[in-house]
């Protein structure tokens, strides 16, 4: 479907997610369709105004404003089965690509491209991980890529690295083939984006996964936390490199006050208890750092953490949990308590 597309000249959106695999899966979505010749365009739901996954509102609007014959999704999508009937509706198709727990159906998408589904080796992918394997698919890299091929998907290793160890999946079997190999790549020469973040956060040389984890993932998960992702998005494929720098200027600044919001509000929330799972509120917390704090208060305490707040009466809470635990499956037996969730083992 993603070929027919292509090769019609069809509009084709990816529809991403704000954290940083959403972001990074984008980014490399968005290269490869380029890279084909294909005729794309991205989009990020907001965090305030959106919220996580696919929306019927942005979807209409979509359709208003590019008319695509193809949505293609990142890092979500996976139980949008009432936005995917509906787009079916408008005329609208869509390949599915998401690693989030599935649900009781999978949406009728004309394809949907999980690491849970058909036994694959490797259930632990990250977003950008399954849209790597669509861009080897795309390209005719399975097994083995050939010629300038195999060059451009060892650069899209850079971007599988970060969101992988920015969300949080095991770095175990391929996931730490990818992830090294990434590593490997981001320590050799750079695009102008992916060269600004990193002197951003003062790495040079040789980059490990704490890097990513603790240098380059919070600058970009900063822009999706403040606002809207596009200019995390924007910034990794940028080619200019004055654009580069004036869109890493806007990261920093927008990271900076991210520190200092979500420092106020871990100062103001009371000590993690001895409670099995350490689930606090405050109901004037930003929502965009929530889920940084609630990271912080699970690596304190060795135990699962959410951290609350409260718009317009109802309290939204982000998850986090160490190893050992499945948040996926707690929100399955919280169901009947809950007005909605989702996400995976680590985070939700």
């Amino acid at each position: 479907r993603i070929r027919k597309a292509v090769e019609a000249r069809e509009p084709i959106v990816v529809y991403g997610d704000y954290d940083v695999d959403g972001v990074t899966a984008t980014a490399l979505l968005m290269r490869t369709l380029e890279r084909l010749g294909a005729e794309a365009s991205f989009f990020i739901p907001n965090r305030f105004s959106d919220g996580y996954g696919l929306h019927l509102d942005c979807i209409r609007e979509l359709k208003e404003t590019l008319n695509p014959g193809l949505l293609i999704s990142v890092d979500c999508g996976v139980r949008s089965l009432a936005e995917v009937a509906v787009s079916a509706e408008l005329g609208l198709d869509w390949v599915i690509t998401d690693h989030h727990a599935l649900g009781a159906e999978l949406p009728a998408a004309c394809a949907v491209v999980h690491p849970h589904l058909d036994g694959y080796a490797n259930p632990f992918l990250a977003g950008v991980g399954v849209a790597f394997k669509v861009a080897q698919a795309l390209l005719g890299a399975a097994p083995h890529p050939t010629g300038a091929d195999a060059a451009f998907l060892d650069g899209m290793l850079k971007l599988v690295a970060i969101g992988t160890v920015a969300d949080v999946m095991p770095l175990v079997g391929e996931n730490a083939l990818l992830v090294r190999r990434g590593l490997d790549s981001l320590g050799q020469r750079n695009g102008p984006g992916l060269a600004a973040l990193l002197r951003a956060a003062k790495k040079e040389g040789a980059i490990g996964a704490q890097d990513i984890a603790f240098g380059l993932a919070p600058r970009l998960n900063a822009v999706g936390r403040m606002g809207g992702a596009e200019d995390a998005v924007r910034m990794l494929l940028t080619k200019d490199a004055g654009e580069a720098e004036r869109l890493m200027a806007r990261v920093e600044s927008l990271n900076l006050e991210r520190r200092a919001i979500q420092q106020e509000v871990a100062e103001r929330l009371p000590a993690p208890s001895a409670a099995a799972f350490d689930l606090v509120l405050d109901a004037a917390a930003h929502k965009g750092v929530i889920g940084i704090v609630a990271g912080h208060r699970m690596r304190a305490s060795g135990r699962p953490a959410g951290v609350c707040t409260v718009i317009d009466g109802v309290a939204h809470c982000s998850l986090r949990a160490p190893e050992g635990y499945d948040l996926g499956e707690l929100l399955v037996l919280a169901q009947p308590f809950i007005l909605g969730g989702g996400g995976h083992r680590a985070a939700a």
